[in-house]
Formats: structure tokens, C-alpha cells, sequence
């Protein structure tokens, strides 16, 4: 609710923007796919040159996987030449938006209160915090397995087997 009042913007705003770039950039149409994880009912955002082919019909696939504070849309210039159908290497390339960004859930992660900055001066999550029994801080394998758990959950979904 917040997010919207501030930014004014929504998952559907984000989509049709997606839409927009990619339609103006990319020869070849790619299709707009929403996987929901069943673990957790997130929903994962993903372009897809090839939503009806798998990983077992021979052909090379690529997954495109952004960085921090971008989307699967920042791809734009990449999708046609990565394809073979326009001299590159890939028969189908999909393109991801992680949870937390893009048209992707944006899980509420609740950061300990009044421990919003560390001593480095950087935002703090609920990853920070995360100790194992004996005391030992695991935050970051926490926020690793959130990001990796995910990913794993959707390319079984989609029954992705082998891709670079």
C-alpha cells in the first residue's frame, strides 16, 4: 500500500512497461509468464522467447537472471541476438525477474526494530539477525537459500532440466 501511494506504481504497472520496452526492442515477441512457487504462493515474473518448448527437446536454453534493483525487462538488447533464429547460440531464452523485484511477489521480510542501519550504514533485514545454536551469524546463508530456494522451485516448475 505504501509502495503504491509513493512510487504509484503496481505489478500491472511494471508489466506494461515490461511490455512496452520489449515490444519496442525484441523482434521476436516474447511471452509474459507468471509461475506461482506452491511452496509459498510467491509468484515469479519471467519473459519467455519459448513457453511451450522444454528443456528436453534438444534445443539450448538460456536463463537471464539480473542483478540487484533491475528487472527482466533490463534485458532488452540481449534476447534477440542471444537467439538463434537471429545468428546466436540459443534456441529459447528466458529472462527472470528474482522475488522482490520487476512484476515478481515482493515477500514482506521484516527487519528487527529499531536495528534499521548496521554499524556499516547499510539497510539491515531480518538475514542480518539469523544466528545457528551455537551463536553463529547465518544471515547470510539465509538470504542466499531465500534467493536459491526460489529459483529452484521455479525452474522445476517449468520443468527446466538443462540450461546455461
Amino acid at each position: 500500500m505504501i509502495r503504491q501511494t509513493l512510487l504509484k506504481t503496481s505489478p500491472n504497472h511494471v508489466l506494461a512497461a515490461q511490455a512496452a520496452i520489449l515490444q519496442h526492442f525484441v523482434n521476436k515477441p516474447l511471452a509474459q509468464v507468471s509461475t506461482t512457487l506452491e511452496s509459498s504462493g510467491f509468484v515469479i515474473n519471467s519473459v519467455d522467447s519459448s513457453p511451450s518448448s522444454s528443456s528436453e527437446s534438444g534445443g539450448r536454453t538460456l536463463v537471464l537472471a539480473h542483478g540487484l534493483g533491475s528487472g527482466c525487462g533490463f534485458f532488452f538488447s540481449n534476447y534477440g541476438p542471444l537467439l538463434r533464429s537471429s545468428g546466436g547460440s540459443y534456441d529459447r531464452i528466458i529472462g527472470i525477474d528474482w522475488l522482490g523485484f520487476g512484476a515478481s511477489s515482493r515477500p514482506y521480510l521484516l527487519a528487527p526494530r529499531h536495528k534499521w542501519w548496521s554499524s556499516t550504514g547499510m539497510c539491515r533485514s531480518c538475514f542480518d539477525d539469523a544466528q545457528d545454536a551455537d551463536g553463529e551469524s547465518t544471515g547470510a546463508l539465509a538470504a542466499a537459500d531465500f534467493f536459491v530456494d526460489s529459483f529452484e522451485e521455479w525452474r522445476a516448475t517449468l520443468g527446466l532440466e538443462k540450461f546455461t
